[in-house]
């Protein structure tokens, strides 16, 4: 279980005061413009051990790698094929000896060549087939390690990609090949007895990265940062860019593509298919210290921070964003879209949001609500929506008055004492998720969530790489999750990660900065680290259907005799807003042109389980392929192939194929 130690939580209740009240300081954001990473500034690492799993005598890791590269522009020298494994394999472990000599230094190896040619890499990219984890042999107890004693008890396993983050460090600590594990700062120069690098507590945090991004009049960036001084030249921002298959790892590309094309705030529209809001799980208690980071999140996206890009008192300034997005919250234990486990038959948790009342006042029609240990109770009500009271009272929440305070439309009922209450109106799957931040169940995932296109969140929990796995698979752009235990201050605190992406940072900025462990740790890093879906500001609305192309109708037999088709088509990439185009998809087919049998968009047999089950689909994705069974034979089928945007634009394409006698 994450451990709660006060010494490494950079937010507490205090921070959370100090930046609501904290001046603001204005610095033009137009100069960040020349300091953002570029492209042409990454490096692509590729499993050339991966197997070949789509037949075109490439290993899987080297299309998700390519395809990358294609996408965003990287040069091919950028590209580098790693040997995981002697042979072809799965591993999603190595030891560390293994990852010195086949992943260490063969990018160390190409990052000099680089250099010597004038291009000089920030970030770091592991694709789809490279492993999460390097056992480091650091033996010990679990969930000990360089936090309590900074000697022998660590937890051996850690994310791989931390380990990348200071390569040059790395490289000269050597290992140990008696024991296989790293060797001491410094290698050979190092005193004698030197501690394993990895076992102290600053050999896992890069205090100059933490939280320079999330105050938008600041004009830091990653490499104004990591230039300011030699010693930090040599630290890359490390992410992994790989789902569970090959398919959801190319989709993080596309995803993060559209979204920063297309995603905005479609405040006061909530019928726009494109809708989207922010969603906050608390549970209650301190949430091992990252309730008061939940809380400011959701000021932050109510704009009730000083310094919020969403604050309407910033409008004049050069990073304002816009309105204030619509935030929907949990208080209570239970988890939303759980199940209470002493009741199987019991019903999904929904959203709810409880309050004491503390004080009514008539004339004003304003609550007051105590705070029983929580600095801003009222700021999980959301305005519009109703509420009642245990007296029997009935109103709407007109507006949030202060951080305590509730304008209600009328206090009939509501009496001190009582409890007022709000609970999600609408049922599951949740289908308008686009910032997602909460805790604490330990290596679960709630099968609730349809992630909006350029959806980022996380998990806050000790094994939440099963979170995140889980929800890239419903469609999340960006997240992060934990492989071994990270203690509180090794997950994300995920409204740093927010104010950092909402102020024009990318991805990898955002996460590294709102995790204080961030290097040789456990957290995994998922996504493009390019992502900065809100750099622009000003952006078109999607007004164009899909274009379909390569309808493919393929004729196969089964044993038996049954008959099926294989249909398969890609979205076309003929113009800048085409080839950054996703889509759901859907196939009609039959005996004549009306059809009669369908496979719809989205497939979500029984909402009211929260497993994840292979029977559902909901997935934005740039190619599609889908097999229609139990055909009848020498017959010619009608099919229609239907592709619909985010934005609901639908482009078709039809065609008829025969079966097999």
């Amino acid at each position: 279980m994450i451990a709660c130690l006060n010494v490494l939580l950079f937010v507490s209740e205090l921070v959370l005061a100090t930046w609501l009240l904290g001046a603001t300081h204005i610095h033009a954001q137009t100069s960040l413009r020349q300091t953002w990473v570029t492209p042409q500034e990454v490096l692509v690492l590729y499993n050339a051990r991966w197997p070949d799993e789509n037949g075109n005598f490439h290993s899987d890791s080297q299309d998700v790698a390519e395809y990358y590269a294609a996408r965003r522009g990287i040069p091919t020298d950028q590209l580098l094929g790693v040997a995981v494994t002697e042979r072809q394999g799965k591993p999603d472990v190595i030891t560390y000896p293994d990852f010195f000599r086949r992943v260490l230094v063969p990018t160390r190896q190409r990052l000099a060549e680089l250099a010597e040619r004038g291009t000089h890499i920030h970030y770091i990219v592991t694709c789809y087939g490279m492993p999460l984890v390097v056992n480091t042999n650091l033996a010990g107890k679990q969930g000990g390690g360089p936090i309590q004693q900074p000697t022998d008890l660590d937890v051996p396993t850690r994310a791989l990609t931390g380990w990348l983050v200071n390569v040059e460090e790395n490289f000269e600590a050597g290992f140990d090949r008696a024991t296989g594990r790293p060797g001491p700062r410094g290698g050979a120069k190092a005193a004698p007895g030197s501690n394993p690098l990895g076992t102290t507590l600053g050999d896992i945090a890069l205090p100059w990265i933490r939280g320079p991004f999330d105050h938008p009049e600041q004009g830091s960036t990653f490499k104004t940062l990591r230039l300011a001084s030699p010693e930090r030249r040599q630290t890359y921002l490390v992410t992994h860019l790989g789902g569970e298959t090959l398919e959801i790892s190319l989709g993080l590309v596309d995803k993060a593509l559209y979204a920063e094309r297309y995603l905005q705030n479609f405040a006061g529209r909530p019928s726009h298919p494109y809708y989207g809001r922010v969603w906050l799980d608390h549970n209650g208690g301190t949430g091992a210290g990252h309730r008061p980071s939940l809380l400011t999140a959701a000021l932050w996206f109510k704009g009730l921070m000083k310094n919020s890009v969403f604050a309407p008192v910033n409008k004049a300034q050069p990073w304002y964003q816009g309105s204030p997005w619509d935030v929907r919250m949990d208080n209570v234990e239970a988890e939303i879209g759980s199940r209470d486990p002493k009741d199987p038959g019991a019903p999904l948790h929904e959203a709810t949001v409880y309050g004491a009342i503390e004080r009514v006042d008539a004339a004003t029609r304003v609550i007051t609500l105590a705070s029983n240990g929580d600095p801003a109770p009222a700021v999980y009500f959301p305005a519009g929506e109703p509420v009642e009271s245990s007296g029997g009272g009935r109103a709407e929440v007109l507006a949030l008055a202060s951080l305590n305070t509730l304008e209600l439309s009328r206090v009939d009922g509501f009496r001190p004492g009582d409890t007022i209450a709000w609970r999600q109106p609408i049922g599951f799957p949740l289908t308008d998720v686009v910032f997602y931040y909460g805790y604490y169940g330990l290596s679960q995932y709630h099968d609730v969530y349809q992630f909006r296109v350029g959806a980022v969140g996380s998990h806050m929990d000790s094994g939440s790489v099963v979170w995140a796995r889980a929800a890239m698979r419903r469609g999340i752009t960006a997240t992060a999750g934990a492989v071994n235990e990270p203690v509180s201050a090794g997950v994300p605190f995920m409204a740093s990660a927010f104010a950092a992406l909402t102020s024009g940072h990318d991805m990898a900025e955002a996460f590294y900065s709102a995790i204080p462990l961030n290097t040789r740790w456990n957290t995994v890093v998922f996504g493009d680290p390019l992502y900065a879906p809100f750099r622009t500001r000003a952006k078109r609305p999607d007004e164009t259907p899909p274009a379909i192309e390569r309808l493919a109708l393929q004729v196969l037999r089964s044993p038996g005799g049954r008959q099926r088709i294989l249909v398969s088509a890609q979205l076309a990439g003929g113009t800048p807003e085409q080839a950054d185009d996703v889509a759901l998809w859907q196939v009609e087919y039959g005996l004549t042109p009306e059809y009669g049998s369908v496979v719809p968009y989205i497939e979500w047999p029984d909402p009211g389980d929260d497993q994840v089950s292979p029977r559902r689909r909901y997935f934005y994705t740039r190619r599609f392929a889908h097999e229609l069974a139990d055909l009848l034979p020498d017959r010619e089928y009608h099919v229609r192939v239907s592709a619909r945007d985010p934005f609901g634009n639908v482009g078709t394409v039809t065609g008829t194929v025969k079966t097999l006698r």
